[in-house]
């Protein structure tokens, strides 16, 4: 079986990479850069931000990925030279905590204690109701995509990036080619991976109104500024300490469409809140935006597309896409190969994506 995979962030590259492994033959198409938008911009946490506020739907997939992650990281070094960096830093989540976290983290098996008093890095006293969750992990983004991208070749896979896709081929509510930069691609199967800009038109093809571009914005600080070790979140902000010494920190959540500007105003709001933490920091060395695929609920749409008898969708992961990139592109194989899924499919289908409503912007 052929399949065309349309986009090559860490969605795509995750569904290539075990649809390859499953034997199928892949080739992945961007019209941009390899990983070069969310997926290269995101801080690359491996855990959802307080998940005991979210859905089970959502928790279903984040634990089942949880669980996949180590293996999921050993196959990736065994195909690939580069490392992803997956690192388990640590989690410290500073007040406001929110209602049933130590619950949830038990039933969900993951570790949840009080602060230990010797973690490092905090310029702040750390207040008594402020969590720990030592299992929680890190990968570094870029080099999360350089390894899926080296997997897929290892196992065969073709992939082209910063090629226009300029024309669909359809017939009979089917895909059966694809043209991007100049060139015809024919395939049994497809799938759109598109993030963000899934909720645009793509050449022939409609868009998916369940997704919508939320913007975020991050600043980069250099070696030695900081003695942090673990990740830290408060209300919306973190701070993530890199392998290197670098140390990043985010992010916003904006509804300004397709705009990916950084202004100066969020550069220092983001710079405030980092030194409010962590004490003297220097100015930071780089600041830049992403564009997140939004969706209501957190929740992606995996799995085949209505209308289109062989057009899989892998979109929506908002601010998730690395975290749920195991399971996500196990439960799109499953689906696309005849497996029977792990979970179920109904709640992460696009006629569900299209059911939910989305909170007001900035909620």
């Amino acid at each position: 079986m052929d399949v065309i995979l349309l986009g090559a962030g860490v969605s795509g590259l995750s569904a290539g990479l075990e649809l390859a492994r499953r034997g199928v033959r892949v080739t992945l198409l961007d019209r941009g850069a390899l990983g070069g938008e969310s997926t290269w911009a995101g801080a690359g946490i491996v855990f959802p931000l307080l998940p005991w506020q979210y859905g089970e739907d959502f928790n279903r997939l984040a634990t089942a990925s949880l669980a996949h992650y180590p293996d999921w990281i050993g196959q990736l070094r065994s195909l690939s030279p580069t490392d992803p960096e997956y690192i388990a830093s640590g989690l410290i989540v500073l007040p406001p905590v929110g209602e049933g976290a130590a619950a949830w983290c038990a039933g969900h098996g993951i570790q949840c204690t009080a602060v230990p008093a010797d973690l490092p890095g905090l310029a702040v006293p750390l207040p008594a109701d402020s969590l720990w969750l030592p299992q929680v992990a890190q990968v570094r983004n870029p080099r999360l995509a350089r390894a899926l991208a080296e997997a897929i070749r290892a196992l065969g896979g073709h992939i082209e990036d910063n090629v226009a896709i300029e024309d669909i081929g359809l017939q009979d509510s089917r895909l059966t080619s694809v043209r991007a930069g100049g060139k015809i691609y024919r395939a049994d199967q497809f799938v759109l991976a598109t993030g963000a800009w899934s909720s645009l038109p793509l050449a022939n093809l409609p868009a998916l109104p369940a997704i919508r571009p939320v913007r975020g914005q991050m600043l980069l600080y250099p070696p030695g500024s900081h003695r942090l070790r673990q990740i830290v979140y408060q209300d919306g902000f973190y701070l993530v300490p890199r392998k290197d010494g670098h140390l990043l920190a985010g992010s916003t959540i904006e509804f300004a469409g397709y705009a990916k500007e950084a202004s100066t105003e969020t550069r220092q709001q983001l710079h405030q809140r980092a030194g409010s933490l962590l004490g003297g920091l220097p100015e930071p060395i780089r600041h830049w935006a992403g564009i997140r695929p939004g969706s209501p609920d957190n929740l992606p749409v995996v799995g085949p597309h209505p209308d289109y008898a062989n057009l899989y969708l892998n979109v929506g992961h908002y601010r998730y896409g690395v975290t749920l990139a195991p399971t996500c592109a196990r439960l799109l194989a499953d689906q696309m190969t005849g497996a029977v899924p792990e979970l179920p499919t109904a709640p992460y289908s696009l006629r569900a994506a299209l059911a939910r409503t989305w909170p007001e912007p900035g909620v």
